[in-house]
């Protein structure tokens, strides 16, 4: 009985030492991805909330009867489209667009532009320069 009681000893608990370690190493990343997938979802979240506000300011001001404020050239490309995302308009280098509107607030680097077929959407500021 002596000779079972060591090898329990000697086996099994380090086993079940190691088990317990494990258990709690599983348990802390549980909550650890847990948290990691909230703030991805928040993200994703936030990032449709922003998506749709672009679009419905882009609804708001590129009715077809609507005068331009001025034209614009564009100096340069955005290559990175989903910067810019469903409100953006994919423009080209030396394009002449019609500048709609400014943005304010957290849309202040933006203009709404209108292209000569009348697709209208959101372009950087900085990539515009006045005719």
């Amino acid at each position: 009985a002596a000779g079972r009681l060591q090898r329990v000893a000697r086996y099994a608990l380090p086993v079940s030492g190691v088990a317990c370690i494990g258990y709690g190493a599983a348990l802390a990343w549980h909550g650890y991805a847990s948290e990691e997938a909230q703030l991805l979802a928040r993200w994703d979240r936030d990032s449709q909330q922003l998506n749709e506000h672009r679009v419905r300011w882009v609804q708001s001001v590129a009715p077809a009867t609507r005068a331009p404020l001025f034209p614009a050239h564009v100096m340069a490309e955005v290559h990175n489209m989903d910067a810019l995302g469903p409100a953006g308009v994919k423009l080209q280098k030396g394009q002449v667009v019609q500048v709609l509107a400014e943005g304010t607030g957290s849309e202040q680097g933006f203009s709404v532009v209108r292209v000569a077929g009348g697709e209208a959407g959101i372009y950087p500021k900085q990539y515009l320069r006045l005719e």
